[in-house]
């Protein structure tokens, strides 16, 4: 890692168990976004600052010329090219025996990495980039020790009341997040993710645990339009609250123009992106930490068809798995090999696939959806009485 001259603060983000990370940074923006997204779905504290603290550190700074010196190291060991967090990526390594480390760069972002042992730094030119940058990477490393430790993540949204939870599955466009964000903030709903959700059979029990993934919620135009947040966000944003520093300035003018027609651009659909803060406080859903799988729910949008309850017992596959929304450029997810054998993902599936669950037909038809979705969660309730 390299030394800075500027102050540090070092915040420890720490999910279930041991799983943590330290980040460090002497950027308030960075750490003021890794409270918001990590600490309204982990715990998120600040520690005294140490040159060498424990464990996994991430280690974020805005810093032209350091961005360079990384810059140059992984175009010169360059040997792979990807798509990382919607950029290209350049991947290489640098350095010889013990000092071997891998290096990356996004040119477009202004961004760099490296990354030896547990230490990773993140040095960009942008302060809102690093401060993205930062939270991701922390993310993923907190999401290699969970996977380690037996946790298995799944393309799902949740929403738990009483810790019994309502997972979601799907794949993206398939309506997990608008399902979710009916449930959430009604009847004592609270959103525990939009899009990916970690789960753990409990051995002895059968009970599946969740945990959520913690990310801004992604929600697409028309959809906020039709949970009538739109004119909520629109005026939040003209008053001159600031966007989630991940929103496309594209999504951002739409919003302030009101216009919610769905736009894609580079096969993508232009969303809204808000903090979870934001979800709390402008449109006030309230967040889960945890809780209990206790039925499934796997929807599919049709925005424009009435809304149905098309069949029971949805079944859990590997399809829905995912490893995260981005390639491990770093090596944040390799397996410790010196670790035991943690819980498999057919455990997982196995303990899903025997909870109660339904087939739902949803659309921006939000009052009917809304209804049979309380329906559904009524026959869960009773089915676990």
């Amino acid at each position: 890692m390299t030394e800075s001259t500027t102050p540090t603060t070092a915040l420890r983000v720490r999910a279930a168990g041991t799983a943590a990370v330290t980040v460090r940074s002497s950027s308030p923006a960075v750490l003021d976004l890794v409270r918001r997204d990590l600490g309204s779905w982990w715990t998120v504290h600040e520690i005294p600052d140490t040159p060498a603290p424990a464990g996994w550190v991430v280690e974020a700074e805005v810093s032209r010329p350091r961005h360079v010196q990384l810059a140059t190291a992984a175009f010169r060991g360059m040997s792979t090219t990807v798509v990382y967090a919607g950029e290209k990526t350049f991947v290489g390594r640098s350095g010889t025996g013990s000092q071997t480390a891998t290096v990356a760069v996004s040119p477009h972002a202004k961004l760099a990495y490296r990354r030896s042992g547990p230490d990773v730094e993140i040095a960009g030119a942008r302060e809102s980039q690093v401060a993205v940058a930062a939270c991701r990477i922390a993310r993923q490393a907190v999401h290699g020790q969970l996977l380690r430790a037996g946790w298995t993540l799944l393309h799902a949204a949740a929403a738990v009341r009483g810790n019994q939870g309502v997972l979601i599955p799907g794949p993206p466009g398939s309506g997990k997040t608008a399902t979710a964000l009916l449930l959430a903030g009604r009847h004592g709903w609270d959103l525990l993710a939009d899009s990916a959700v970690y789960c753990r059979a409990e051995p002895g029990t059968g009970q599946v645990r969740l945990l959520p993934w913690p990310a801004p919620v992604t929600v697409g135009l028309g959809l906020l339009h039709a949970l009538n947040w739109s004119v909520i966000v629109r005026d939040r944003l003209k008053n001159g609250r600031n966007p989630h520093p991940a929103q496309d300035d594209t999504s951002t003018a739409a919003l302030t123009d009101d216009r919610y027609t769905p736009v894609r651009m580079g096969g993508r659909e232009i969303t809204a992106v808000l903090g979870p803060d934001q979800v709390t406080e402008w449109v006030g859903v309230p967040l889960a930490r945890s809780g209990r799988a206790t039925a499934i729910i796997r929807p599919r949008l049709k925005p424009k068809i009435p809304p149905a309850i098309t069949g029971h017992h949805p079944q859990l596959t590997e399809k829905d798995l995912t490893r995260g929304p981005d390639p491990d450029i770093l090596g944040l997810l390799d397996p410790d090999p010196d670790a035991p054998a943690a819980g498999s993902p057919a455990g997982v599936l196995t303990a899903l696939n025997r909870l109660p669950g339904w087939r739902l037909t949803a659309s921006h038809d939000t009052h009917s959806t809304l209804h049979l979705l309380h329906e559904a969660v009524s026959a869960r309730d009773g089915a676990c009485s």
